[in-house]
């Protein structure tokens, strides 16, 4: 699975950056996510864009060192930060005597066999607010209102479709991800608000080959970070692909508010 391609070593590597003030970013992150996830508050991705002095806020390569506001629950001595642990003294038993050959028949062969490199993973995301565009189509009758936070949503489509370019708000993803998405399991993760004890209903359409039909997500006044997966079926013309999204699929009155979206193909 490519979804599953993050190392151990380099997670530890983003913890350590982050703790002390910096972050590694990591594929598919957005600064609304990197925002939430390390400062706790969705709305800092526009600090997070001036202290770093990024020319272009929707755009950050994997791999690159973002500082992170100090503040003074981060603030930490620096002999807390410098310490390092005593040299674990080893086993007796396990030392082995100045000028042992360990090269006959019987030694164990030690030699670790080369790490493979893992498969880069094809992610597609899409960070929203203010001055960052509307990726969403607008001529199915909803509103669609850029905010600071992201784009709020609201509106109702009687029977609305979850084929072709979907009944939904919905957008058309990039002809690359259509290519990758092609007979393999994606992941659909949307970052979103709402209503207490919402929902919003969401699809994934190829428009020749199927779709994923309405999906009922969870969102909450609070970020809710809500996904769900799909098999793509081979794409067969590539007509295109599309991302639907009903935001009031009970026709309460409800509005959301989508912060950031994201879209991993999961497997070759």
């Amino acid at each position: 699975m490519r979804f599953a391609v993050y190392t151990l070593a380099a997670l530890g590597l983003a913890q350590a950056a982050s703790a002390q003030g910096s972050y590694v970013v990591q594929p598919g992150d957005t600064l609304r996510t990197i925002a939430q996830r390390e400062l706790g508050d969705v709305r800092a991705w526009r600090t997070l864009c001036d202290i770093n002095s990024l020319s272009d806020c929707d755009r950050i390569l994997t791999g690159m060192m973002l500082q992170l506001p100090t503040t003074p629950d981060s603030a930490a001595p620096e002999a807390t930060q410098t310490a390092t642990q005593p040299e674990a003294t080893p086993d007796v038993d396990d030392m082995v005597p100045t000028g042992t050959d360990e090269t006959g028949p019987d030694a164990a062969d030690t030699t670790e066999p080369a790490a493979e490199t893992p498969p880069e993973q094809v992610t597609e995301t899409y960070a929203l607010g203010t001055g960052l565009g509307l990726p969403f189509d607008t001529s199915r009758g909803y509103e669609l209102v850029e905010t600071d936070a992201g784009v709020t949503l609201s509106g109702y489509v009687e029977n609305a479709g979850a084929g072709g370019q979907t009944g939904g708000a919905f957008i058309r993803v990039s002809d690359a991800f259509e290519e990758a998405a092609s007979g393999n399991r994606i992941r659909i993760e949307i970052t979103a608000t709402g209503p207490e004890d919402g929902n919003i209903a969401v699809a994934y359409s190829t428009a020749e080959v199927g779709n994923s039909g309405w999906q009922t997500l969870p969102v909450g006044p609070e970020p809710t970070v809500t996904s769900f997966e799909y098999d793509v079926r081979p794409m067969v013309n590539g007509n295109g692909d599309f991302l639907g999204i009903q935001p009031d699929p009970e026709n309460t009155g409800a509005s959301i508010t989508v912060l950031s979206i994201r879209l991993d193909v999961l497997s070759d």
